[in-house]
């Protein structure tokens, strides 16, 4: 799966967008995917998976996960990597490195932050290859 280029899309229906291919926040408020909303699979053994930007930058769960999500890191650590647990069909759910998910606020057109305990509509994601 490393290389591979997959976007992520909301309970919504919005893509998850590293705004200007990365170096800030990452949101969910694109109804369409191009280059800002495609991410680069890093495979780091099992389950566990980095996410590269656009612009070769890495997301990031601030603080390993309880905060925000940033696309501003440019060397994988612990806070750029990510387990995936499938979901049923395409949908699939990452979690941080502090055991917190990931979450579209509202289920998409918000901000993606690292920072819930359980999983729900809102922490589920669409995985589309390219």
């Amino acid at each position: 799966m490393t290389g591979s280029q997959i976007s992520l899309k909301t309970s919504k229906g919005q893509y998850v967008v590293a705004q200007n291919g990365g170096g800030g926040y990452v949101t969910a408020r694109r109804d369409q995917r191009d280059a800002w909303e495609t991410f680069e699979v890093i495979e780091q053994g099992g389950d566990l998976i980095s996410l590269r930007t656009n612009d070769g930058s890495f997301l990031s769960a601030e603080g390993g996960g309880g905060r925000g999500l940033f696309a501003d890191r440019r060397l994988i650590g612990r806070w750029e990597i990510f387990k995936v647990i499938h979901r049923g069909g395409d949908r699939f759910a990452l979690q941080s490195s502090s055991g917190h998910y990931l979450v579209a606020e509202d289920g998409g057109n918000q901000d993606v932050n690292a920072n819930r305990d359980s999983i729900g509509a809102w922490e589920e994601f669409h995985i589309h290859t390219h």
